[in-house]
């Protein structure tokens, strides 16, 4: 696999050579008695090598469950279960990384070490049931998607004796100076650090009382739940404004309806 820009800059102290720099000792950044520090000079360029990659690892539980019952005169009533329940994902990206679980939050924010982005709450599922009687049909539904950690745990082989947040300004506990500070005050508003988990609930209801004909109206999101924040999509650029919610686990629908016939000639 190409190695990426941002993975290059990151590792730069331990592959130099993918990260080339001005040579001149003229522009290097100078220290605490001015004199001139090697390699800080400006970037030139930044090689992308092939790389052998390492190994991804996940363990959990992907569960489904049915139920029917009869209710006699009152019809049926059949519900389904299924979901994700995750308890560990690893992730190496070269051959000898050292490894941690990062169930619970965002890969490469949870390691420092890593450039992966991906989200990995522990639990998601959706709970349907559907009740039956005679041309009638009513059905509600759960979705659930768990939270996910913004906290920095570890940096490869160094594990932090005070996780701390991501986002928000910097404080003098903070293992490493380098907070994404785009977001100064996400903390004094979201103190636990993380996106909030996301319950939403869906309601319908069917007719099948005419010849050949099945009519359908749909509840989505019924009680209005807004998206989580997501501090990670609030950035606006002059070419694109992002939504603010993670796009990879939620979406900014809110309440909505659907109204559907179907005809069978």
């Amino acid at each position: 696999m190409q190695g990426s820009a941002f993975e290059a800059i990151k590792n730069e102290d331990r592959n130099p050579a993918n990260v080339v720099r001005d040579p001149n000792p003229a522009n290097w950044v100078t220290d605490a008695n001015g004199t001139p520090i090697p390699n800080t000079g400006p970037l030139l360029m930044v090689r992308l090598p092939w790389e052998n990659q390492g190994s991804t690892e996940v363990r959990g539980i992907d569960f489904e469950v049915r139920h029917r019952a009869k209710l006699g005169e009152w019809g049926g009533l059949s519900t389904k279960l299924n979901g994700t329940y995750m308890t560990h994902y690893s992730l190496a990206q070269h051959p000898g990384d050292i490894e941690h679980n990062l169930v619970g939050g965002n890969a490469g924010i949870y390691d420092w070490n890593l450039s992966s982005g991906i989200d990995l709450p522990r639990l998601k599922f959706n709970v349907a049931s559907t009740w039956t009687r005679g041309d009638h049909a009513v059905n509600a539904s759960v979705n659930y998607v768990g939270t996910v950690s913004l906290k920095r745990y570890v940096n490869a082989e160094t594990i932090y004796d005070q996780p701390f947040c991501h986002y928000g300004t910097a404080q003098p506990t903070d293992a490493e100076p380098n907070r994404n500070g785009t977001v100064p005050l996400y903390e004094a508003y979201y103190p636990d650090c993380k996106i909030a988990r996301w319950i939403t609930v869906g309601l319908g209801y069917t007719y099948t009382g005419f010849k050949n004909l099945t009519l359908n109206l749909n509840v989505q999101n019924l009680f209005d739940k807004r998206a989580p924040y997501d501090p990670s999509q609030g950035i606006s650029t002059s070419f694109v404004a992002l939504a603010g919610y993670n796009q990879g686990l939620h979406n900014n629908f809110g309440r909505y309806f659907t109204v559907s016939a179907r005809y069978a000639f």
